[in-house]
Parts: structure tokens; C-alpha cells; sequence
């Protein structure tokens, strides 16, 4: 009798280590409180510079996450802290670190830049660059336009640029998926016209449901 009542003890005990293990082991079966929330920012110096330019977003269905997505602009003071940083790291002569400073500054005026960290509430991948993606990637300017992305590059862990915001935010865990994207931009210094009304918005959508993201501040798409 001693026997058996060890038995089912031991059995029991297996049986909820099992299912723990079970439920963290995949993101399957941590829907309901996914590992990844949003961006943590852990230097608060640099918190002016990210406020501004960091927006997020999360859809759940009956508690079943669905998306979570975190968006960063990389507006003009980004790229100089960007550049600041990598010329420092590499020992950059000032000729090499003003070629870096006015690379970045012809990009941001040739294109709206976002790095984008995303979540689908599994281990399954979204593949957001892929054509026959399920999710698609838009941005609605100040105009009102909607834009297509020109490019969408996947960045993994060691990328530049994740390993700049490595030194200021705690990182999402494997699971998340990131990106470098890009829209379209039109010069409205050139063609001496101000900026719009409306707010952007970062917009990515599928039957799923839809998640937008929103920058009331214009000005620092421009300036």
C-alpha cells in the first residue's frame, strides 16, 4: 500500500513538471501570456531620443495573442546618435565620421526608415518580406497617402544596427522577428511644401486583424 501511494505521488509530480515545461518550452502554449510584451528601454539618456520616435501596438483575440509590434523611425537625431556611435567604436578618422554622418542624413531624406520588432503568438514565423506573405506592411503619411514598402529586410542578431539598440534596450526574446523597412519619400523641402495634417501611421494588416501605429508629431519625419 506504502508502495503504491509513492507511485501516484511520484506519477503526480511528473505529471506538473511535465506540463510546466511543456508550457514554456513553445510559444504555442503561452499565448495568453507571451514572453515578449514591447520594447524595454533600460538607458534613461537616451530615452528623450527614442519617446519621439518608438510606437507600439498588440491584437489579441479571446486572450490568444495575435500581434505584437514595435515600430522605431529613425529620424535625424537617431542616425546621429547612430553615427556617433559607430564612429567611436571603429576609430573612425573625422573624414570617415562626416562621411558616415552625411550617408545617413541622404538616406533619411530619401526614404521614411523603420526598424520594426514583430510578434505572431507562436513559434511560427511571419516572414513579412516573403511575397506571399500573410501580413502587409503600410505606412499612411502625412497626406493621407498610403505607401507600399520599397524594401524589407530581415535582421538578425548580430545586424549593426540590433546591435546599436542592443546597448539601450532589453532585447525580445528569440521568437521575435526584425526588420529594416522602407517607404517612399518625397522631398517636401525640394518642392517647398510643408508637412501635412494628418498623422503617420504604420499600419500592418491581415484577415487576422489590423494593428496601427501613430506619430502625432510630423516634424520629426522631415527635420
Amino acid at each position: 500500500m506504502e508502495n503504491k501511494t509513492k507511485y501516484w505521488i511520484i506519477l503526480l509530480l511528473l505529471t506538473l513538471i511535465g506540463s510546466l515545461f511543456s508550457s514554456c518550452s513553445t510559444r504555442k502554449t503561452y499565448q495568453w501570456h507571451p514572453l515578449y510584451t514591447n520594447l524595454q528601454f533600460e538607458d534613461g539618456t537616451v530615452i528623450p531620443i527614442f519617446e519621439r520616435i518608438h510606437q507600439n501596438a498588440f491584437l489579441y483575440h479571446n486572450y490568444r495573442t495575435i500581434l505584437i509590434v514595435d515600430a522605431i523611425f529613425k529620424d535625424q537625431s537617431y542616425r546621429q546618435h547612430f553615427s556617433k556611435e559607430i564612429a567611436n567604436t571603429y576609430f573612425f578618422s573625422p573624414e570617415q565620421a562626416k562621411n558616415l554622418a552625411n550617408q545617413q542624413t541622404q538616406h533619411f531624406q530619401n526614404q521614411f526608415e523603420f526598424i520594426v520588432f514583430i510578434y505572431g503568438g507562436n513559434n511560427d514565423p511571419l516572414e513579412i518580406d516573403a511575397p506571399t506573405a500573410q501580413w502587409k506592411i503600410y505606412l499612411k503619411d502625412d497626406d493621407g497617402d498610403l505607401l507600399q514598402p520599397i524594401r524589407i529586410t530581415k535582421l538578425d542578431d548580430g545586424h549593426q544596427e540590433i546591435r546599436f539598440l542592443q546597448k539601450y534596450i532589453k532585447m525580445p526574446d528569440r521568437w521575435v522577428e526584425k526588420y529594416l523597412i522602407a517607404f517612399p519619400k518625397l522631398s517636401k523641402a525640394t518642392i517647398q511644401e510643408t508637412p501635412g495634417k494628418s498623422p503617420f501611421q504604420f499600419i500592418i494588416t491581415s484577415l487576422a486583424g489590423k494593428s496601427v501605429l501613430s506619430w502625432q508629431d510630423n516634424r520629426i519625419f522631415y527635420q
